[in-house]
């Protein structure tokens, strides 16, 4: 990676920091991307159990891939995000992402409100499903403020063999690497917005590099730069 854009990613990386911590009313991970502890999942060998009572290694359903295939994940992340309660809807605060149909929105505040403690919960699989079948995410609108289609999901990169596309998801999780989604849920949703800023500025220079060359190409191809050269 050239200095250049290292540079141009501290300074993006430091305004990004900036505007999230001030702009976003969300941006503290521990009370948005959580579900609450009391909500109910089946465990694979347990049965219909609430979140508080898993463990890390524990299995529980879920889906993966673009025909959102389902099957049992394992749990990589589990812990209460604080011993008081918050305002939790259907089992999920108002702006963790869930799966309906071919989109990611926020879960929203769609139920009546109830106070219960809120558990991060993050499995090897992109989406988990709760007992009532609602697939849902480890990630809020702190992480990503707009809905989404299922395709173009940040955690849906794990089957792309192509060496390069031009999407965030394909980049953020190549073929072969570990789930951002898990980063975030451990690390908190600003972590994962700083990384996609950086990998944004990076796309950004390989594209002006790459239109570069193409403009040298075709001056050199040039009738006029040919017509010169011979006359020289």
């Amino acid at each position: 990676m050239e200095p250049s854009v290292l540079i141009t990613g501290v300074h993006v990386l430091a305004l990004a920091m900036v505007a999230h911590s001030t702009e976003n009313t969300c941006s503290n991970c521990g009370v948005c991307c959580c579900v609450a502890g009391n909500m109910q999942v089946e465990e694979q060998s347990r049965g219909i159990i609430r979140v508080s009572q898993l463990f890390n290694g524990d299995f529980i359903r879920g889906i993966s891939g673009a025909d959102r295939k389902p099957g049992w994940c394992k749990v990589e992340a589990v812990y209460p995000s604080t011993d008081d309660t918050v305002d939790t809807y259907g089992g999920f605060t108002a702006g963790l992402m869930v799966v309906d149909d071919d989109f990611v929105h926020q879960f929203g505040k769609k139920r009546k409100a109830k106070q219960n403690v809120p558990y991060q919960l993050a499995t090897e699989c992109d989406a988990a499903l709760n007992a009532a079948g609602q697939a849902f995410t480890p990630i809020s609108t702190a992480f990503c403020p707009h809905d989404l289609s299922w395709n173009v999901f940040p955690n849906m990169g794990g089957d792309v063999s192509k060496e390069e596309a031009g999407t965030i998801t394909e980049t953020v999780r190549p073929k072969g690497m570990r789930s951002i989604m898990i980063t975030v849920a451990v690390g908190g949703a600003r972590a994962g917005f700083l990384l996609v800023v950086l990998i944004a500025v990076v796309l950004y220079h390989k594209k002006c590099r790459r239109g570069n060359k193409k403009m040298q190409d075709l001056q050199a191809n040039h009738p006029q730069v040919n017509t010169d050269n011979a006359k020289a």
